[in-house]
């Protein structure tokens, strides 16, 4: 085999170890780190079986980690913040700009991997549900949702928003939970795409 290359090596190395921070916790496959240097996945498990060896990762049975993700992943789950929070009001535009990235304690996640986000409320329109203006909400990241969950979602034409699911003869539609308001008012529509499920919320004291 060819020598191979210390930089490529060490550029492997920060791109495992970056992608996993990027994807709560999940690693690159082996074809997936090939395409990202331009070398067939036969290679790079070539290099990772050296890399091993060198102590730069840790590289078994096909089980691909590091020492700094290994650490990090024996006691919290990643995740993401994100700078402009959702509206627990009328939709409000939200590119998802993220703030920080930062590591997850299990004791929010109840032990469970997966890729998870934050995002600070604004606006009244979920107080029965107990969140109110500037609580920040944890929400695991997926495109389905029961009826009954609190989603944050993208509403067409209006943005992002935090409302409950909710079902009738004619299907799923989001549902303010502000006894408040006035029903047409709570009605958000029913097009729209579940970007997040909530699942806890942290408030100051």
């Amino acid at each position: 085999m060819r020598s191979q290359n210390p930089e490529l090596m060490q550029k492997i190395q920060d791109f495992v170890e970056d992608y996993a921070l990027d994807h709560g916790g999940e690693i690159p496959s082996m074809r997936r780190i090939g395409d990202q240097f331009h070398i067939s996945h036969v290679t790079v498990i070539r290099y990772l079986r050296s890399m091993d060896e060198m102590g730069l990762v840790i590289y078994r049975n096909g089980e691909l980690t590091t020492e700094k993700l290994r650490k990090i992943q024996e006691r919290e789950t990643f995740s993401r913040n994100y700078l402009e929070g959702v509206s627990a009001g009328p939709g409000e535009y939200n590119e998802g700009a993220i703030d920080e990235y930062y590591t997850m304690p299990h004791v929010f996640t109840n032990g469970k991997k997966g890729k998870y986000f934050t995002l600070k409320v604004h606006g009244e329109s979920m107080t029965d549900a107990g969140i109110s203006q500037g609580d920040v909400v944890i929400c695991r990241e997926q495109t389905e949702a029961n009826e009954g969950d609190i989603v944050v979602a993208w509403v067409e034409g209006e943005g992002n928003t935090l409302k409950r699911l909710r079902r009738d003869k004619k299907g799923l539609f989001l549902w303010a939970e502000n006894k408040d308001w006035e029903p047409k008012d709570r009605n958000f529509g029913r097009k729209f795409t579940v970007q997040g499920v909530a699942f806890k919320i942290l408030k100051d004291i």
